[in-house]
């Protein structure tokens, strides 16, 4: 056959070995140490993701593979994305495969390892020869960002490693990491890999050219994603340890990738605020039936108060009660029915919380069932005594088992023919006191409907439209940075004398009409409400009794609902932390003044308050006094 010609290259691989020695002098490495010791210096040594299997004592780097590729209309839509955000398709992949890896840990920092294609000149690109390095790229999700603005991070990010990648790995990790583990890699265990590809194009139509894959049946790290590119088509390989992680896990979280892929390009969100599974991916992975009507995650606020009653699950405090008394004959029968559509209607009395599983992306979710019925439990009291009142507070404050029990009660107490006292209790994860009032106030409604046969009345508000509203605003940048500074001089109280013992008591105090309109008329003089007055009483009484030596604050729980929810039943319970600068407690100061500061205050954080209570604890210690 003819011989072909082939041009041989005037650079071979020796020649850019040669200049890399002499391009890596002193001066330059100490200038790349230099970038790669400052850039991860801090970073956690394990992202904790959890695991379908024990991690062994010495890693043994056995693995497997999973191949899916990315719908044509999908990867197109990623790269015209990519291009409108001014970055590149491995930046865009790098940023939602670090936000899954956030959702998975609950870590906000993130390092992916990541190998350096290694060819930084424009005549290294057709050199065949070993190349690459491993570099890491690293991810603060610390304030919750926007999607778009962690991409911007993760540019900046991807050209400084880019701009530092000839130093090789081990000496990275000599200079940064102290000491090093036969667990796992260090640094960095889940890794990013992105390929692009030109189209083959063989120069003859004699031979023809096909990609061979190989499972190995190794893993270099506990979970590599790859991409390859070529030609509007789009791969993804998922390398995983096999001591570690099962396939099905491997398959979940490649519908998990594609999906919030999906999401990010449609909305720019909080990254905190995305689901990106579905009802049915979430039945499955929680062992759920067709008796559950929906599944809804928690709010920020309902994850911490589901939090609070694991650390002390024997707490009274998340347990709230109302009731009513009825004066008039009452048909049991028709009273249980009445009830029976309310819940039906006020879906979060039908709720009940699920822990999430061992790769749920929520600690627990809210599954609300179809058909639930709620049995009011009756007994007859026919004096209305001490006893009776201690019924009701065991029914009230007996506290939950969240794991196995409805958060919700109802006891219906018969004092005579024409006398009955209905009471109501929930965990306040799904109700708060404004709910559990409108609850008791539209039973009566209800019932008269059930009597009469009228249509029962109209339902106001979608609980959990609240839900996505809430994640969609709690714990944003914004509203981080604004606490950060505003609580930057506050320091925790303490003290006075050690409790050995908490003792839930409550004491009431009721103002006379005289007082009341005597509190109003002060109220408005000085333009505030009489709310504001008693915050300002009760820091006064504060400072006497702690003598703080430094601003300091307590906790002003508030009703966060807006007028779209005034009359939807719900948790929207709100901490918000007030601020009281030590300079207005003294005996010099104006009352006037500290009034005047805390209508201001008011006044400032109302575009702020949406805060929850674990964000807040990171930013300041509450100490022992929590008020």
């Amino acid at each position: 056959s003819d011989l072909v010609d082939v041009k041989v290259p005037s650079l071979q691989y020796h020649d850019y070995v040669m200049w890399q020695r002499e391009w890596l002098t002193e001066a330059v490495l100490e200038v790349q140490l230099d970038y790669w010791v400052q850039k991860l210096s801090g970073c956690p040594a394990l992202l904790t993701i959890p695991t379908d299997y024990p991690r062994p004592a010495i890693q043994r780097f056995v693995g497997d593979h999973y191949v899916f590729n990315v719908e044509p209309e999908l990867a197109s839509q990623l790269t015209a994305f990519a291009n409108t955000q001014g970055v590149t398709l491995y930046m865009l992949t790098m940023a939602i495969w670090q936000s899954l890896l956030c959702r998975y840990s609950g870590q906000t920092d993130i390092c992916v390892g990541s190998p350096v294609v290694g060819r930084p000149l424009t005549a290294l690109e057709s050199m065949v020869g070993m190349f690459v390095n491993a570099g890491v790229i690293r991810g603060d999700f610390a304030l919750n960002p926007t999607f778009t603005a962690l991409l911007k991070q993760i540019k900046q990010t991807v050209l400084e490693a880019f701009a530092h990648q000839d130093l090789p790995a081990e000496k990275v990790i000599e200079a940064v990491v102290d000491s090093r583990s036969l667990q796992y890699a260090p640094i960095a265990q889940f890794a990013l890999a992105f390929q692009q590809v030109p189209a083959l194009q063989p120069q003859t139509s004699d031979l023809e050219f096909e990609s061979i894959g190989f499972n190995q049946g190794t893993s270099k790290y506990d979970m590599t994603l790859a991409f390859v590119a070529s030609d509007g088509y789009l791969q993804g390989e998922i390398e995983y340890n096999t001591d570690l992680f099962n396939r099905d896990t491997v398959e979940q979280v490649a519908r998990d990738f594609v999906q919030l892929a999906q999401m990010v390009i449609q909305d720019d969100l909080p990254l905190n605020s995305y689901m990106f599974r579905s009802i049915s991916d979430l039945k499955h992975e929680l062992s759920l039936d067709d008796s559950i009507e929906t599944i809804v995650p928690l709010t920020t606020i309902q994850r911490d108060l589901y939090i609070d009653s694991l650390l002390k699950a024997d707490t009274r405090h998340q347990c709230l009660g109302g009731h009513i008394d009825i004066h008039q004959s009452l048909n049991i029968d028709v009273w249980q029915s009445a009830s029976q559509q309310l819940v039906v209607d006020y879906a979060p009395y039908r709720s009940q919380l699920i822990v999430g599983g061992l790769h749920s992306i929520e600690p627990a979710y809210l599954c609300v069932h179809a058909n639930l019925a709620v049995k009011w439990e009756v007994i007859e009291w026919p004096d209305d005594d001490d006893s009776l009142v201690e019924i009701i507070h065991e029914t009230v404050y007996e506290p939950y088992d969240l794991t196995c029990e409805m958060p919700f009660r109802a006891l219906l107490v018969k004092l005579s023919e024409t006398h009955y006292r209905a009471v109501i209790a929930s965990h306040h994860l799904i109700s708060d006191g404004v709910s559990g009032a409108l609850f008791l106030s539209k039973l009566g409604e209800y019932y008269q409907c059930a009597l009469s046969g009228e249509p029962w009345p109209e339902m106001q508000g979608d609980p959990f439209a609240y839900s996505q509203y809430h994640r969609q605003h709690f714990d944003v940048s914004d509203t981080h940075l604004f606490w950060q500074e505003q609580l930057a001089q506050v320091k925790p109280l303490s003290l006075p004398a050690p409790f050995t013992q908490a003792v839930m008591e409550t004491q009431v105090e009721t103002f006379t009409t005289s007082e009341w309109k005597a509190i109003r008329r002060f109220s408005r003089a000085q333009s505030i409400s009489p709310a504001i007055l008693f915050k300002a009483l009760f820091s006064y009484a504060l400072a006497h009794w702690q003598r703080p030596e430094h601003d300091f604050m307590f906790f002003d729980i508030v009703d966060n609902r807006t007028a779209d929810w005034r009359e939807t039943v719900g948790c929207f319970f709100q901490q918000v932390p007030i601020v009281i600068p030590l300079d207005y407690m003294s005996a010099s100061a104006d009352v006037a003044d500290f009034l005047s500061y805390l209508r201001h205050y008011y006044k400032e954080v109302g575009h702020c308050k949406d805060i929850s209570i674990r964000a807040q604890q990171h930013i300041c210690d509450p100490g022992a006094v929590k008020v």
